[in-house]
Order: structure tokens, then sequence, then C-alpha cells
């Protein structure tokens, strides 16, 4: 995986797993100097949460796709009456690192990965519409209530969907493998690239032009966000507040995480198809 290197939890991976350590530290104090001292570590610990959140959203360019598609008829034409056996040690293009089959990782992304994506834009609307309204209610910043109803309606892209992919990506960075490694027979070649015009046309569909819009409107609100902290004492900053806010920095983190990957992993695979197609011509027609 060549753009998206990073995710968010690598970002926020020591803030995310201090906070709720903190914050299960926070509920056991009694006296009220140790409780002061917890919140004064708590607001520090998600300070530098929402600093790497926002660096993160500030790294996306989800807006900058453009849909693909790619030309199979001399493809068809040369595969017309040949055997796997031949076609199989033909050498094609991969993404870089990509160790699998065309098919079935193609079909995850389709039924995994886009329908998840597809909501990001609503997510995203929700998120920024409640964030606004508390912080210009500051008493809804104190409660929250409503975060906290949101961030427990936010679907979350479970972290298994994440390493399936990775998983797919143990090959040492090489680009290049046989035929036979990435289809078990001669009609995966066909639907492998029905799958990925498919996916170019659905992840084309995607407005990610306006989902960029809301993520660089959120990366402002989420300053702002910071901002207010900043002067925020511990009896107005409570861990319950804190906490439910990083659950749905999290959660929305996740959601365009899974954004970024999929066009990436487009962009990739139309590249590397693109590629692989005219490999096996060249071979097939030698």
């Amino acid at each position: 995986m060549s753009k998206v290197n990073k995710t968010l939890a690598d970002y926020t991976s020591e803030s995310a797993s201090t906070l709720p350590s903190l914050i299960e530290e926070g509920s056991m104090l009694s006296t009220e100097s140790k409780a002061l001292a917890f919140l004064s570590g708590l607001a520090t610990t998600f300070k530098s949460y929402i600093e790497n959140f926002t660096t993160y959203c500030n790294g996306l360019k989800l807006g900058n796709y453009v849909k693909q598609k790619i030309d199979t008829e001399e493809l068809k034409e040369v595969l017309v009456g040949k055997d796997y056996q031949k076609t199989r040690g033909i050498y094609v293009a991969v993404p870089p690192g990509f160790s699998g089959q065309w098919v079935p990782f193609l079909r995850f992304l389709i039924e995994t990965i886009l329908p998840a994506v597809e909501t990001t834009e609503i997510t995203l609307k929700a998120v920024n519409t409640k964030l606004a309204v508390a912080l210009n209610e500051p008493d809804r910043l104190k409660a929250q209530s409503g975060i906290r109803d949101l961030a427990k309606n936010l679907a979350l892209i479970p972290q298994e969907d994440f390493d399936k992919i990775k998983d797919y990506f143990q090959n040492g960075g090489r680009n290049q493998t046989t035929l036979g490694k990435v289809v078990e027979r001669n009609a995966d070649i066909e639907e492998a690239f029905i799958l990925i015009n498919k996916l170019n046309a659905d992840v084309g569909a995607v407005d990610f032009v306006n989902i960029q819009k809301l993520i660089n409107r959120l990366v402002v609100l989420v300053t702002e966000l910071r901002k207010e902290l900043d002067g925020k004492d511990g009896d107005e900053m409570s861990g319950l507040v804190t906490s439910q806010l990083s659950d749905l920095f999290y959660k929305v983190g996740i959601t365009v995480t899974a954004g970024a990957v999929l066009v990436d992993m487009t962009e990739q695979f139309t590249s590397a198809m693109t590629n692989a197609r005219d490999d096996i011509v060249v071979a097939l027609k030698s």
C-alpha cells in the first residue's frame, strides 16, 4: 500500500491507548487534588489526540480521485481458446507487495469497504453539525449527550477488515508475479477486469469532492475545539466528555480511513491491472 501507509491508529496510538487508562484511573480518584491532576493529564492527552487527528485529516486528498475504465476487448480476443496451463506462467504487474488473488480481493473491496465509504458523507455532515452546535453553545460542550449518542450510532468498520487488506500485501514490495498466482482459471481473468471496472464506476459515483470539503470543515471545527479546550479547567472538561469525544473522532477517523484506503486501492489496482492486461496480450501474441 503506497499512499495510505498510515491509518488513524498510527497517528493516535499513544493517545488512544492512554485515554482509556486515564479515564479508568480518574474514576478511582477521591481527593480533589488528585482529581484535578487527573483531569489536567487527560486534557493534555486529548489535545494531542485532536492534533494528530487534524494532521491525519489534512493529509487526505480524496477529492483528487479520477474515475477510469480498462478496455478489455483485445484481452478477450487473445484469451479465446487458450489453455490455463499456457497462461498461468505469464508474468503480470500487481500493486507493490500484493500477494493473493484478484477476484476475492476486489470482491472484498466492493462488498465490505465500499458500503462503509458510501455513508461517509452522511457521517461527516452529522458530526460537523453536532460539533458546530457544541462549540457555539459552551454548556453543550460540558454535557455532550448529543455527541455521545452520535458516536454510539456511527458504524465502525471492524479492525479485522483493515487487517484483511494488510494480509494481501505480504510480498515484500514486489510489483510482478505470475498470472497463476492471481487467478485460478482463465475465466477469473475476465471476471477480475469486470470487477475492477465496477469498482472504478462505484467509487467514481461517490462525491469525494464534497467529502473532502466536509473533512476540511471538520479540521476547522476540531481546531476550534482544541482552542476551546485550552480555556477549560478540570471542572468544565470532564473525563466522560473527553471519552465521548475521543470515541467520536476515532470512529470518524476509521470512516475516512476507509475512504482513503478504497481510493488508494482502486487507483493502484487500475494502474497495475492495465499493465497486466498489456502483459497478457503481448505474451499471448508472441
